[in-house]
């Protein structure tokens, strides 16, 4: 049930016959465009699949709309490897869900499909028309741009807001496009209140946190079949998170970067016959700054609890780190400077209210001394992470 007051939402379609459907859609918040979607009458009733064929528009309330269109779409690569060496697009007819980024006299949609990325225009209501921006191949260093949608929307130079210099400013981006058609249509006054919906939806956000943490960390070195294994401690460490959440999929996804101090200290005894004395003492003084980045997947709970989950590549900078083996007497029997360079981390976590969290992370373990031919070194570590959004 919890699920379902998640995932779908307040929402209609129109089907072929024009009648209109009050459901609840499972919104995705699509990065490409659907082709189908699925809809429940109400939180009771069972799932159901409606498809391009069978649906002329659906849409969610406050939310985004799909219209379906039959187009000329130009699909030629943008890839500089793979560029056309003819400048004209080359249109096939297909039938295809638009989103609508601004509405009114004026209505601009954007079609999406992996790295295509096509935007169409219609005025007065009339089927939609691809906006024409096409790179080509000159010759092998030179690349050239159609940009005939610049011409296309001369269309919207007779409004008195509007100019031809206005319209040459345009860029072939969804930002540069949906701002020009809000323009036009705030100036000739058809502009409807979807269209601040429509961007407040897909607005991305950054957040802070202070990330606070307890480490339960052991380290282990070895050269040959002699192995020395130094006490696990627990130690502290200290982090600050800046997350972008994604303008997709309905905030579920965020790129992390993670910077954190982080020390263990710890030493151990081990039998030696081979030392004077017959018994060496390990000590391990690790200290180090992690420059965490990866990704954060949210599962909502409600409004305001979350699960996460991490994935983290972590590179690290080792601050005058040292692993040494002294003698029963004191002297030193070695001395190895530690230098691990990059692991993983695997997190779980629960956040509440967008302003407190709590994360388990395990590393994957770190061979900190890589730089010496003979010798390898193990370091395991877990770390329990608080922590708390400034915003």
């Amino acid at each position: 049930m919890v699920q379902a007051q998640v995932r779908f939402e307040k929402a209609y379609f129109i089907d072929n016959d024009n009648r209109r459907h009050e459901v609840l859609i499972k919104n995705n918040e699509w990065l490409n465009n659907p082709s189908a979607f699925e809809y429940r009458a109400n939180s009771d009733q069972a799932i159901k699949t409606n498809s391009i064929e069978n649906a002329k528009m659906f849409g969610f309330y406050d939310g985004e709309t799909y219209l379906r269109a039959d187009v000329d779409i130009d699909r030629s690569s943008s890839d500089l490897k793979q560029l056309s060496s003819s400048s004209k697009p080359q249109f096939n007819t297909e039938q295809l869900f638009l989103r609508q980024l601004s509405d009114g006299k004026a209505k601009l949609y954007v079609y999406r499909d992996g790295n295509l990325v096509r935007y169409f225009y219609a005025m007065d209501n009339q089927v939609p028309r691809q906006l024409i921006y096409k790179p080509y191949s000159v010759d092998e260093v030179t690349v050239g741009y159609n940009t005939e949608f610049r011409r296309q929307l001369e269309d919207l130079a007779n409004c008195p807001s509007m100019n031809i210099r206005r319209i040459n400013r345009t860029e072939y981006t969804e930002r540069s496009l949906q701002n020009l058609f809000n323009e036009y249509n705030n100036c000739t006054g058809t502009e409807t209140s979807a269209n601040a919906n429509i961007q407040e939806k897909r607005t991305s956000s950054i957040h802070l946190a202070a990330r606070p943490r307890v480490n339960f960390s052991k380290m282990t070195a070895a050269s040959g079949n002699l192995s020395y294994e130094v006490d696990g401690k627990i130690g502290f460490g200290l982090g600050l998170e800046a997350e972008y959440i994604l303008p997709f999929n309905k905030g579920k996804w965020g790129a992390l970067f993670e910077p954190t101090y982080a020390s263990y200290k710890s030493d151990g005894k081990h039998e030696a016959v081979y030392a004077s004395g017959g018994m060496l003492t390990s000590k391990a003084d690790y200290q180090t700054i992690e420059l965490a980045f990866g990704v954060r997947h949210y599962m909502f709970l409600n409004n305001d609890s979350k699960f996460f989950f991490n994935f983290l590549a972590v590179p690290q900078v080792d601050l005058d780190s040292k692993f040494t083996l002294n003698r029963n007497d004191g002297s030193q029997f070695r001395e190895l400077e530690i230098s691990g360079k990059l692991n993983f981390a695997l997190g779980a976590g629960y956040k509440y209210g967008d302003r407190y969290s709590l994360e388990l992370r395990y590393f994957t373990p770190r061979n900190n001394l890589q730089d010496y031919m003979f010798w390898s070194g193990k370091f395991n570590s877990l770390s329990l992470i608080l922590g708390y959004n400034f915003f």
